[in-house]
């Protein structure tokens, strides 16, 4: 079994990310306002993070279709 490395070394942004990950994927209106600001905060803290953060939201519709 091989372990996919961490795409951080920060353990907070790397919180963030997995929170904001799994709000993204909620594909509601309020849950991806706030993965969106989690995702940033992640970025934020390690601006080396900002690949996996928009890998993660590219695949899914813009933050407009999650509009109630």
């Amino acid at each position: 079994v091989e372990l996919r490395q961490l795409p951080t070394q920060n353990a907070l942004a790397y919180e963030l990310f997995l929170q904001g990950r799994h709000l993204w994927r909620q594909r509601n209106g309020p849950a991806v306002t706030r993965a969106i600001d989690l995702l940033t905060q992640a970025v934020e803290l390690d601006p080396k993070f900002a690949e996996e953060a928009r890998f993660e939201t590219e695949g899914g519709k813009r933050h407009e279709d999650f509009k109630e």
